[in-house]
């Protein structure tokens, strides 16, 4: 995860990898089993840093906007609703 968070330039648009990823289908799919992951590394069911969920939760909350409209993004969301009981779309 730390290669997706801090290993990537920003591209053309000034938008790094997980920008990029929440955005495409496929790479949709990556974000989804990393939120996993981090969820499972937060309740200690898995090795990892902890962090991990807070970086990530952090980035899909401010990408919410952009990523509500496709199906992909809503299953973040969705997820992320699941573990923090907080509503963050309308």
């Amino acid at each position: 995860m730390r290669e997706i968070f801090d290993g990537y330039y920003l591209d053309a648009q000034g938008k790094d990898a997980l920008d990029v990823m929440m955005m495409d289908g496929y790479g949709n799919y990556v974000v989804q089993t990393m939120l996993d992951v981090s969820i499972a590394v937060s309740e200690k069911r898995r090795d990892g840093l902890s962090e991990w969920f807070e970086r990530l939760a952090g980035r899909i909350i401010r990408a919410k906007d952009r990523i509500i409209h496709l199906s992909s993004g809503k299953k973040l969301i969705v997820t992320l609703n699941r573990v923090c009981c907080q509503t963050f779309y309308a």
